[in-house]
């Protein structure tokens, strides 16, 4: 069965939640190769402390080379978990849960998506639409930057979060997210996240706790996130084509 999901990256509105590496011993994730297909021919693989990675031309997404294994360690700054493959002079920012796989660059932007795509466990991602009673527009020197709730749904690139734009916590605020098909599962992504920036995750506030409120099936739960930007994710009692996240507390920032 198809597990249908949705990706919220990311929502923002010290105390620091340190990130423990998981052991990614003997993991396979297939890559992303069009929007509701992965490649099992095409995987990132850990295996004893190396991770092979195929090198991808930015333009067609076809497989250029790297079928060899090489080591990595995962490590973090300011809460950010990084990827960092010493022989190839590579640096990514890792988002995980063990189903799912996102690799950014040094600008920001999405290299690699990849899935535990096991008979039974595939996954697909749908299209929403996004509406919150309050984002943020700032008028810098550079010209003016807003962060609408449309930021929630495209995780293509990091440092496009939602913000909020009424109390400085955003207590109270909500987030309206309606479905093209029913959704089973939403994950989610927390705090401010950048590459090159990674001090901006503690500077931010994070989401602590929401309530999901189920407006398709009229049902509700309490949900904690924990202080980290890694994946997490919550399974909804039944598939649902439209959701409510209102914001009970949060993680202050730093500033």
């Amino acid at each position: 069965m198809e597990k249908r999901t949705m990706i919220i990256l990311s929502l923002v509105t010290v105390i620091h939640a340190p990130i423990f590496a998981q052991d990614f011993s003997d993991l396979s994730f297939s890559l992303k190769a069009g929007p509701e297909y992965f490649e099992s021919a095409m995987a990132i693989s850990f295996l004893h402390g190396k991770v092979m990675i195929p090198e991808l031309d930015d333009t067609t997404r076809a497989v250029q080379g790297g079928d060899q294994y090489r080591l990595y360690k995962i490590v973090t700054e300011n809460s950010i978990p990084f990827l960092l493959i010493p022989e190839r002079s590579q640096k990514f920012v890792m988002f995980t849960n063990g189903e799912y796989l996102l690799l950014y660059d040094k600008n920001n932007l999405l290299k690699y998506e990849a899935g535990d795509t096991y008979p039974g466990r595939n996954l697909v991602m749908v299209k929403a639409t996004y509406t919150a009673t309050s984002f943020l527009e700032e008028k810098l020197a550079s010209g003016n930057v807003s962060y609408p709730a449309e930021n929630l749904g495209d995780y293509s690139r990091l440092e496009k979060p939602w913000v909020n734009g009424g109390n400085r916590y955003a207590t109270g605020d909500k987030i309206t997210i309606t479905f093209s098909e029913p959704v089973s599962r939403l994950w989610i992504s927390n705090g401010y996240v950048s590459a090159d920036k990674p001090q901006y995750f503690a500077f931010n506030s994070r989401v602590k706790k929401t309530r999901i409120a189920d407006l398709t099936n009229a049902n509700s739960f309490d949900f904690v996130l924990k202080d980290t930007p890694d994946l997490q994710c919550f399974d909804l009692p039944a598939p649902a084509l439209k959701v409510e996240i209102t914001i009970l507390e949060v993680y202050p920032g730093t500033k």
